[in-house]
């Protein structure tokens, strides 16, 4: 195994798949799966696991520890690093590739933020993260060495920005506040003592609860029913913290309904249980 030739740096904020992606087509490989293969990981799994990121780095001359902080590592808990924090692997979303097409046609790389599951818009272009390409109708994956045109040749770029409205801009601006782990005078005291990703799920289960969510309540479950929802469901769970207690009221009279299924650890449902009764 030799250095490859034609090699790139990685940008601040990018992710381990987006580098990959970008490196490949750099390097002028027919497929990531070419440069995945001679680095001895997988494309886009080993960003949420503990591969080796030696090869990797040998090839591209990017110490491992750069390329690991651009890694969802698996943490105590059977939680993932994200962002400075640590979240359930189900609030991680890897596909489809998710993108803001201003941003692409600014910077070039895919932003780790995208990855984070309830991301529906871009918060700086306050437009939607585009998932598919309008020519095509090809889903956005990790496999064709570029991440600014679709195999077809569409531009991803040239996509139009579908702005979003502002509620949904500030309610996903606050999940992203609780990922980061950071202390937040709006968050109500009940829930205070809840680890990030606890209360992100609080935050989601709350606002399935107020807009009468009728699916399973898991986070793929509430992706999988489209941006809409998803984006109904953040706004009315950030307005429920901001708005507490009087939400809480509310969300009393709602009641929570069974079952409460949740992929992995449950403590946010504890607290829930016992805040809401």
């Amino acid at each position: 195994m030799c250095p490859l030739r034609l090699r790139i740096r990685p940008e601040s904020g990018e992710s381990l798949p987006g580098f990959l992606v970008r490196q490949a087509e750099r390097a002028r490989l027919r497929s990531v799966s070419e440069l995945a293969a001679i680095a001895g990981l997988r494309q886009p799994s080993s960003t949420v696991s503990n591969d080796d990121l030696t090869p990797l780095a040998f090839l591209t001359g990017i110490p491992s520890d750069r390329l690991d902080a651009m890694a969802y590592r698996p943490v105590d808990g059977g939680r993932h690093r994200y962002l400075g924090s640590a979240i359930d692997r189900d609030l991680i979303a890897l596909r489809p590739r998710r993108v803001c097409p201003v941003c692409l046609k600014e910077t070039g790389f895919h932003r780790m933020e995208w990855d984070f599951a309830p991301a529906t818009a871009c918060l700086r272009h306050h437009c939607r993260l585009e998932t598919s390409c309008p020519l095509c109708g090809r889903r956005f994956g990790w496999e064709h060495p570029s991440l600014t045109e679709c195999p077809c040749g569409a531009s991803i770029t040239a996509l139009l920005p579908r702005i979003i409205p502002d509620a949904v801009v500030s309610a996903l601006s606050d999940l992203y506040a609780i990922t980061s782990g950071a202390s937040l005078p709006w968050i109500p005291p009940e829930l205070t003592d809840c680890t990030p990703s606890d209360l992100l799920k609080a935050t989601l289960m709350i606002g399935m609860v107020v807009t009468g969510w009728n699916g399973r309540h898991r986070v793929a479950s509430m992706v999988a029913a489209g941006v809409e929802a998803v984006d109904a469901i953040m706004v009315a769970g950030a307005n429920g913290l901001h708005r507490w207690p009087a939400s809480l009221e509310e969300i009393r009279r709602t009641g929570i309904r069974p079952p409460w299924v949740w992929a992995g650890s449950a403590p946010y449902l504890l607290h829930l249980r016992r805040v809401i009764g």
